[in-house]
């Protein structure tokens, strides 16, 4: 990107809209763009118009959802889109039809009749067929297996076993339930992610999005991964703000993966980046997630307590990002851009009138204390009035419209992979699966305090990618916390570190909200970019074990000296497991040396005078290794 770019940024959408929306459509593209801009305002209505029930809500949100994704996702051509106007027709009577007859159904507890259970059966195949064009075959084989677990659990030995449920009592829980096709994570996307991808849509139809691309541009495009490092950044802000992954993930993604994308990253790794930083910001204080003030009330203590405590967690989870791009970008040669920088600061302040919108959600978020849904719904109504005022002519008519459809194909995937992983959450829920697991692994670990932790992180990442993770945590909080302080965990770090992995689980596979969010805004496959997530991330997991061995870094119990000596092993413990990980320092490196950083990681988790000497000796010695292996050998080449 050069400074001649920012001079007509202001311009350049509006007239791609007009040019895109200017095209003959057809018939068939003319019904698409209609569903497409009433599925938005629909969304616009029931998020800040009307008070409408969460069932009937997220209902309609698939609804729209299908009926459009079959429409742009076709089957064949010809005669073949006979099928999938069929199936648009299916999906919308049979939701039409259980909504309709809810408050029946709820009066019979939940108790489905043989229409009623033709209609849900309808419901799930559709979500599962449309995951499957748009999301790829692994999602939707995944759904299957867990419905055919539903009915057949019975034929499994131990704690996998289960009863065995008929269709009717699975066809009623998946669609009647919160936790269900239409349940939690169809919610979130119904609501708070819905609305955050409009706002994008018309920040970016209205030139305002360029303006951040160009102030990030401006503060590290000459860095090395620069892009990305201000995605963590942004991402970082906005989700501390926000206390959700998700909706901080259609918040800033809009901004950020596209300008990572432009960088020269791929889809997958801009939409992993977002995911993992956007992750973190439901760590960071001031406004965590949801379960830290639930942590405070089961402590007994204040809220600014929990959140003091999460600080140098949070700092260090960050720093496991940054240091995870940074090497990514090195060992990819992700360059800056050389350009003129007092130039791109005259264009940005002589356009700083696109920040409005922004500056208006900021404003009603932090200083009104509106919740982040209402306050983008107004900000939306900002960048309307902006985007009308300064543009002009046909591109003035055409903006709202542009806007509304492309947020809606921005919707669609994230709102079927929520419907999908509705699908996994119901049968875990109704089998008890993630109670029954949490439990084992449990009572598995005996008196192992090691043990018991890993135990533990697997079981909050399993609910956690069952339920939502204020959810997950109440659960493990009651299941394994009690268990880590009776081994002699602090009782604000036992707490901490089941929160902890509850929201990890939203990067954690397969069903990784978050990633399926990035992955809807970068383009990428969603399985892989949860993958991508996961790696990226992966640093991140040691951070809890190290405040559990050094309760230091939750200042539990802690002077200066103790907090400085346990921040900076921590610190270089993390970097030493993201060279690991990544196999590069100055110079790629073999299985061996990279064998060797993860072991120095583990040496400084373990919170204790010799770990702590012997590990600092060993980092010291790796890294000199590794500045001689890059002056003897050539770029590029891997030292084993």
């Amino acid at each position: 990107m050069t400074p001649d770019s920012n001079t007509d940024s202001a311009a350049s959408p509006l007239g791609q809209t007009g040019a895109r929306l200017g095209d003959r459509l057809g018939l068939m593209g003319a019904i698409v763009a209609l569903v497409a801009i009433g599925f938005s305002l629909f969304q616009l209505w029931s998020n800040g118009l009307a008070l409408m029930p969460s069932f009937k809500q997220n209902a309609w949100h698939v609804a729209f959802a299908l009926v459009l994704g079959f429409l742009v996702s076709p089957i064949g051509k010809g005669w073949w889109r006979v099928i999938d106007l069929a199936c648009a027709a299916a999906s919308l009577g049979a939701i039409i039809f259980i909504v309709l007859r809810y408050d029946v159904m709820a009066a019979r507890f939940g108790i489905f009749l043989g229409p009623e259970v033709i209609a849900a059966s309808v419901i799930v195949v559709m979500v599962l067929e449309l995951a499957r064009r748009l999301l790829g075959l692994t999602l939707a084989l995944l759904c299957g297996a867990f419905i055919l677990y539903g009915f057949y659990g019975y034929m499994l030995p131990g704690a996998f076993g289960h009863q065995g449920f008929p269709v009717q009592r699975i066809a009623s829980y998946l669609v009647m339930t919160t936790d269900g096709v239409f349940g939690t994570a169809v919610g979130v996307s119904a609501t708070l992610i819905s609305v955050f991808v409009i706002f994008g849509a018309f920040l970016t139809v209205t030139g305002c999005g360029q303006w951040f691309i160009d102030i990030a541009n401006l503060i590290a495009g000459r860095t090395v991964g620069g892009s990305a490092k201000v995605a963590v950044l942004a991402s970082s802000l906005m989700g501390s703000v926000s206390g959700s992954a998700a909706g901080n993930v259609a918040t800033t993604g809009a901004f950020t993966i596209p300008l990572m994308k432009k960088a020269g990253f791929t889809p997958v790794q801009a939409g992993a980046i977002e995911a993992v930083a956007s992750t973190g910001g439901t760590i960071l204080p001031p406004l965590m997630g949801a379960g830290a003030f639930v942590m405070a009330e089961l402590l007994g203590i204040q809220y600014s307590s929990v959140a003091l405590a999460a600080i140098m967690p949070a700092i260090l989870y960050y720093l496991a990002v940054f240091c995870q791009v940074d090497i990514m970008a090195r060992r990819d040669g992700r360059v800056g851009f050389v350009a003129d920088r007092r130039e791109m600061a005259r264009q940005i302040v002589l356009s700083g009138w696109r920040s409005i919108p922004l500056l208006v959600l900021i404003w009603m978020i932090l200083v009104e204390r509106y919740s982040p849904a209402y306050a983008a719904f107004w900000s939306i109504g900002a960048a309307v009035v902006l985007g009308l005022v300064m543009s002009r002519g046909r591109a003035r008519l055409l903006l709202v419209p542009e806007a509304l459809r492309t947020a809606a194909q921005a919707m669609l995937p994230i709102a079927i992979a929520c419907a999908a992983a509705g699908i996994i959450v119901g049968v875990l829920m109704l089998t008890g699966l993630g109670l029954r697991l949490s439990s084992l692994m449990i009572d598995l670990a005996g008196g192992n305090l090691a043990l018991l932790l890993v135990l533990t992180m697997i079981s909050s990442i399993i609910l956690g990618m069952g339920v939502p993770a204020t959810a997950a945590y109440i659960i493990l909080a009651v299941l394994a916390v009690p268990a880590l302080v009776k081994l002699g965990v602090a009782p604000l770090s036992a707490h901490m570190f089941v929160f902890y992995f509850g929201t990890i689980s939203n990067i954690t596979p397969p069903v990784a909200v978050a990633a399926f969010v990035a992955a809807g805004l970068s383009g990428g496959t969603p399985a892989r970019v949860a993958v991508e997530a996961f790696r990226i991330g992966s640093a991140a997991f040691l951070i809890p074990f190290m405040f559990v061995y050094g309760p230091e870094l939750l200042l539990v119990d802690a002077n200066a000296l103790s907090v400085i000596r346990v921040l900076v092993t921590a610190s270089l413990g993390i970097i030493a497991l993201v060279v690991a990980i990544q196999g590069w320092l100055f110079v790629r490196l073999g299985p061996g040396l990279r064998v060797i950083a993860a072991a120095i990681s583990i040496l400084l988790v373990v919170q204790s005078l010799w770990s702590d000497v012997l590990g600092l000796a060993a980092i010291a010695v790796f890294f000199t290794i590794c500045r001689l292996r890059l002056l003897r050998s050539p770029a590029g080449s891997t030292a084993t």
